[in-house]
C-alpha cells in the first residue's frame, strides 16, 4: 500500500501544472506547432497516462478499495494544432476477484476464431445503429453505456422484489455512487431517455411526489439484442451454445445476468479507463461507433501479422454521415488519433484508404475480450442459478 501511494505521489510531481482533479495537464494548453511537435505532446501525455496504468496494474492485487485512472476524455486537433487535451481523474472502486485474469485475455484473443468474432460484434453494433440511431446514440459514450448498466442492474435486482420502478433521483445517487458522472449529467440522461422512449412513466403521484419510470420495451429489446450479439461471438469461438439459451427464454435471462455483468464492468479498472488509443473515441459523442466501423471494415484474414491494417474507408465525409455526424468532429477524432499513431492514410491523407495500426487493433481486442469473459462468466453463473431454481423443493 505505500508503495503504490508512494508512486502517486511521484506520479503527481512530475505531472507539472496537473492537478488530481479535473485541471488539464501544461501541454494541453492550447499552441499551435508542426506535426511532429504534435505527435510529442500528445505522447507525453499518453506516458502520463501510462505511468498511472503501470501504478495500478503493478499494485491490483494488494489494493483492495480504491484506484487511480484517467480517463482520456477528448483530443481536438488541426493539421497543425492541438487544441486541448482534458483528463479527468477518478476514484473508482474495485473488486479484484471480478477483473479477468490477463492470461485468460490472451488465451481468448489467440483464438483463431476471435479476429472473426470481434469484426462481427462491431458490424453488428453499426447495423444496431441504422435500425434505431436515436435510441443506439444514447449510448455512444463509455460513460452513457456505463451508467446504463448501473441503472440496468438497480432496476433488476428491485424487480426481484417486486419494487423495480426508478425515478429521476436514482439516475443521478447511481452516477454518483459508481463515479461515472455528475448528477446534472446524469439527469440530462435521464431526460434524453425520456423523450426517446428509452424509460416510461408508470406511476404519477398526484400529491406531488416522484414519478416513477421503468425500462421500455423497447429498450430491454435492444439490451436483448446486444447479448445476442456478445454471446455470439463467444460461440463462434469455443462452439458454445449460450445464444440458443438466451433466445429461448431472454427475460429471464436477461435479469440474471444483468445486474452480475454491471457489477462486472463498473468495477473493472480497464473498462472505466481504458488503454489510450481506445480512450481517444471511447469518451466522446458516437466514438465508439467510429472505432467499431474502423473495426468492422478491416481485413481480419491476417490482422495479427500487420503492423498497418487496411480498412475500406476512403471517404471521412461518407463515415460521418453514417453516423449523423459533422465531418469536422469526426476530422478531429481521426486527427487525434493519427497524430497518437493509431491511423493513418495508404496514400494521401484523406483520399486514399484508412489503414489501423496494430497498437490500436491490440487495444481494442483487449477490451472486447475482456467484456466477453466477463460477460462469459456471468452467463455460466446465470445457467447455475436457473437449474437450482428449476430443482423440486
Amino acid at each position: 500500500m505505500g508503495g503504490y501511494f508512494g508512486e502517486l505521489r511521484t506520479f503527481k510531481s512530475t505531472c507539472t501544472g496537473c492537478a488530481l482533479g479535473l485541471t488539464p495537464p501544461a501541454e494541453s494548453a492550447r499552441f499551435t506547432s508542426t506535426l511532429d511537435n504534435e505527435r510529442n505532446g500528445i505522447n507525453r501525455l499518453l506516458r502520463v497516462i501510462s505511468v498511472v496504468r503501470d501504478i495500478m496494474i503493478r499494485y491490483d492485487g494488494c489494493v483492495g478499495s480504491f484506484l487511480t485512472m484517467v480517463n482520456l476524455a477528448s483530443v481536438l486537433c488541426g493539421r497543425y494544432e492541438v487544441s486541448l487535451w482534458r483528463s479527468k481523474m477518478a476514484l473508482c472502486e474495485l473488486e479484484q476477484s471480478q477483473i479477468a485474469p490477463l492470461r485468460e485475455i490472451s488465451d481468448l484473443i489467440a483464438a483463431d476464431a476471435f479476429p472473426q468474432a470481434i469484426a462481427q460484434m462491431a458490424q453488428s453494433f453499426i447495423i444496431t445503429h441504422g435500425m434505431s440511431p436515436r435510441t443506439a446514440g444514447l449510448f455512444a459514450t463509455q460513460q452513457r453505456w456505463l451508467l446504463c448498466h448501473a441503472i440496468l442492474a438497480y432496476h433488476f435486482r428491485k424487480d426481484q422484489n417486486g419494487q423495480s420502478v426508478l425515478k429521476r433521483s436514482i439516475f443521478g445517487n447511481l452516477a454518483l455512487r459508481h463515479g461515472i458522472a455528475s448528477r446534472n449529467t446524469a439527469y440530462s440522461f435521464f431526460d434524453e431517455a425520456l423523450t426517446y422512449g428509452i424509460i416510461q412513466l408508470v406511476e404519477h403521484d398526484s400529491d406531488g411526489g416522484a414519478e416513477a419510470f421503468v425500462p421500455s420495451r423497447s429498450a430491454l429489446s435492444i439490451l436483448i439484442e446486444w447479448y445476442a450479439v456478445h454471446f455470439q461471438a463467444l460461440d463462434l469461438i469455443d462452439g458454445g451454445n449460450r445464444y440458443a439459451q438466451l433466445v429461448a427464454r431472454p427475460d429471464d435471462m436477461l435479469a440474471r445476468v444483468q445486474p452480475a455483468v454491471a457489477d462486472a464492468l463498473l468495477s473493472d479498472a480497464t473498462m472505466r479507463a481504458p488503454e489510450p488509443l481506445y480512450g481517444i473515441f471511447a469518451w466522446v459523442d458516437m466514438g465508439g461507433f467510429l472505432m467499431d466501423r474502423l473495426i468492422a471494415g478491416m481485413d481480419t484474414a491476417q490482422p495479427n501479422a500487420q503492423e498497418r491494417i487496411p480498412t475500406d474507408i476512403l471517404s471521412i465525409s461518407h463515415l460521418a454521415q453514417s453516423f449523423g455526424l459533422s465531418r469536422a468532429h469526426t476530422s478531429r477524432k481521426l486527427a487525434a488519433a493519427e497524430a497518437a499513431g493509431g491511423i493513418g492514410w495508404t496514400g494521401r491523407r484523406g483520399r486514399s484508404r484508412i489503414w489501423i495500426s496494430r497498437s490500436f487493433y491490440d487495444q481494442y481486442a483487449r477490451a472486447q475480450a475482456r467484456k466477453l469473459l466477463i460477460l462469459d462468466k456471468a452467463f455460466e453463473e446465470a445457467v447455475t442459478a436457473a437449474g437450482a431454481d428449476a430443482q423440486p423443493a
